[in-house]
Formats: structure tokens, sequence, C-alpha cells
């Protein structure tokens, strides 16, 4: 499945980085009646939902080939397996999300999730390493 945009596969992700640069640096420029106060909410909906294109429009075949090359079972033997090296219940939990990558729209949603889950993370730990900044 070719991507539906106008530009190469592996040019998408630059793009996609780059327009979130330009709507961050209008926005630094003190530019705020551009955005509402819900701004920042809605620059990461339209991130989220371009990862979520990315992933399902111009890669879907990685998600099921990263499927295909995995197996995870669900009892207790292989849990205990797996989280007796270390980073272990990580790699089990990598393993339990990407048993649903067979359908690329499941997929797809897991790494959108994971995306805002991650930003989310990081805005919190940011702020709490300062707090004299603001959003």
């Amino acid at each position: 499945m070719q991507c539906p945009f106008f530009i190469s596969q592996e040019r998408f992700g630059s793009y996609l980085f780059s327009f979130y640069l330009c709507i961050r640096i209008i926005y630094d420029m003190k530019v705020k009646n551009l955005f509402s106060s819900f701004g920042q909410q809605i620059l990461l909906l339209l991130i989220t939902i371009g990862v979520f294109c990315f992933w399902y429009f111009c890669f879907p075949y990685v998600l099921v080939m990263r499927e295909s090359m995995q197996l995870f079972l669900w009892n207790s033997q292989y849990f205990m397996e797996r989280v007796a090296v270390p980073g272990g219940l990580a790699q089990y939990i990598g393993e339990f999300l990407a048993q649903y990558f067979m359908n690329p729209m499941s997929g797809a949603a897991i790494y959108a999730v994971l995306f805002v889950v991650e930003q989310w993370l990081s805005a919190q730990l940011l702020q709490r390493a300062f707090p004299t900044l603001k959003n």
C-alpha cells in the first residue's frame, strides 16, 4: 500500500516533526490569539492524529511484521521467565501490546496512545524538575 500523501514515506516523519516545530515556534512567538486556551491540547491532538495516520496509511506492514516476529504466551511461567531478567517487565508489556499489531488499525492506535502517554509523562517530569517554567 502506497502512502496516500504526495511525499515519500521516508520523508513523512521529518515533515511531521517540522510541522510540529513550526507550530511551536508560532506559539512561542507570543501569537497566543492564534490558539485558544486549549491550544496545546489541540496541537497534541493534531500530532496524535498524524502519528496514527503515519502508521496506519504509510507503514501498516511494519506493524504486521512486528507482530508475526514474536511470541506472547499468556501464562505465569512465561511471565516469570520474562520478569527474571533486567528489563523483562518492559519486554513483557511490549510483547503484550505487539500481539494486537496484526490489525494495522489497532497497532496504529496503540502507537498513538503510547505517544500521548509519553508526552504527558515527559511534561509532568519537566514540570516537577523545573517548577518555575510555565507550560
